[in-house]
């Protein structure tokens, strides 16, 4: 009899509580041409039975043991690469035989099909050049990726994801700075630089250590930088500049710096006016890429 194109795997089933009992609809020869997957595990075959064999609608796999409410079944066929029709010259011609060997090359076609439509696959259009494509050797940790020319495919090198701290220290430094109001009164406070090239900022806090003059209307300030002015806060009371004060602003980002970066204070309402200092302290990472982090 013929066969027709029929999918040689079911599922997902998804199990209620306690459940054994799962269909199958393609026709198989012997019942070790079944692959059972609970979830994403491959299931031993002596944990189940199965019913069918040779049926052209299929059967059931059946489990020993109920399984848990929400577990995921696939059945996959699994026929077994072989040509068992033995053809000896000038015997008869066994028409069940013959039909059933070549009934088994379709379902191996049917099963290798749908294995490949689970693997990546280059676009039809892709060029006959790179339809050969071959894999680098592998090395410990390393990324796969197009060569520069785009024709081939090679191993990254470990620096661009390798994280690197400076030279006597760990990746995570701290930097301080005081900032002192100057003797004409002014709308911003900097501390110049106090973040390097390539660092990633992760924080910024300040710490008053000399009361900030507010006869001008000084209301508070926000703290920032040039691209964030007001990111690690803003609007403090005039009750938070008094000398020492220990109020601080903290906001983790990342913000990589494509050059040194300036910690900006800026005043609210009136400028600062010729009195007070306040310690700056950014907190930030430093790699050799600073595009690619942990």
């Amino acid at each position: 009899m013929t066969i027709a194109n029929i999918a040689r795997k079911n599922g997902p089933f998804v199990a209620a509580a306690g459940e054994t009992t799962f269909p199958y609809s393609f026709r198989i020869f012997t019942t070790d041409q079944i692959l059972v997957f609970q979830n994403d595990t491959s299931v031993n075959a002596a944990l189940f039975t199965v019913t069918g064999v040779d049926s052209d609608t299929g059967g059931n796999v059946i489990f020993n043991n109920g399984l848990a409410g929400g577990e995921i079944v696939w059945i996959f066929g699994d026929t077994t690469k072989e040509q068992p029709t033995d053809y000896p010259p000038a015997g008869p011609f066994p028409a069940l035989s013959h039909e059933t060997g070549l009934d088994r090359s379709i379902m191996v076609l049917w099963e290798f099909e749908e294995e490949l439509e689970r693997r990546p696959a280059l676009k039809p259009s892709t060029l006959t050049a790179l339809r050969n494509l071959e894999f680098p050797q592998p090395g410990a940790n390393e990324l796969i990726g197009w060569n520069s020319a785009g024709d081939a495919l090679t191993l990254f090198e470990s620096t661009i994801r390798t994280v690197t701290p400076l030279a006597g220290g760990g990746a995570r430094v701290e930097a301080q700075t005081t900032v002192a109001v100057p003797a004409v009164a002014a709308n911003t406070l900097v501390a110049v630089g106090i973040v390097p090239s390539g660092a990633l900022l992760k924080a910024l806090l300040t710490h008053n250590s000399a009361a900030f003059g507010v006869t001008s209307g000084l209301s508070g300030y926000s703290l920032g930088t040039v691209s964030a002015p007001e990111r690690f806060g803003r609007n403090i009371p005039v009750t938070l500049l008094a000398e020492n004060n220990p109020g601080q602003w903290r906001n983790y980002v990342q913000e990589p710096a494509n050059s040194a970066l300036d910690a900006i204070l800026t005043a609210e309402t009136g400028p600062f006016d010729t009195d007070g200092t306040a310690i700056v302290t950014a907190v930030y990472d430093v790699y050799v890429n600073p595009t690619v982090v942990p």
